[in-house]
C-alpha cells in the first residue's frame, strides 16, 4: 500500500517540474507557426505537381516547334532554317536538362520531407 506521505511528496515533485513558458502566448505562437509551415508545405507540393504539368506541356510544345522550324522558309540575321533549328535544339536541350534536374530535386526533397514528417509525427 502507498503511504499518504509518499503521495504528497510525488505531488510536490510534479508541481516543481512544471515548465514555465517564456511569455504567456508562447504555446499559441508555436502552434500558429506549425500551422503556417504545414500550409506552405501543402501549397509547395501542389506547386510541384503543377510544375510537372507545365514542364511536360512545354517539352511537348518545344518538340513540336523543333519539328516545324525546318519547314519554315524564313531567314533571320542571315541564318537559314537549318541553322535556326540547330540553335533552337541546343538551347531547348539545355533548358530541358537544367529544368528537369531542378524539378526532380524539388520533387525528391518534398517527398523526403513528407516521409520524414510521417516517420517522426505519426509513429
Amino acid at each position: 500500500m502507498k503511504n499518504p506521505n509518499e503521495d504528497k511528496q510525488i505531488k510536490e515533485l510534479l508541481g516543481k517540474s512544471r515548465l514555465e513558458m517564456p511569455f504567456p502566448d508562447f504555446e499559441h505562437d508555436v502552434m500558429m507557426q506549425i500551422e503556417i509551415e504545414e500550409s506552405l508545405r501543402n501549397a509547395s507540393s501542389s506547386g510541384i505537381a503543377w510544375s510537372w504539368v507545365f514542364f511536360i506541356a512545354g517539352t511537348v510544345f518545344g518538340i513540336l516547334l523543333t519539328l516545324m522550324i525546318p519547314q519554315l522558309e524564313i531567314s533571320i540575321l542571315g541564318m537559314g532554317a537549318g541553322e535556326m533549328n540547330l540553335l533552337f535544339q541546343v538551347g531547348f536541350c539545355l533548358f530541358v536538362l537544367l529544368h528537369l534536374e531542378k524539378l526532380i530535386g524539388l520533387t525528391n526533397s518534398a517527398e523526403f520531407g513528407n516521409r520524414l514528417k510521417r516517420a517522426v509525427f505519426w509513429r
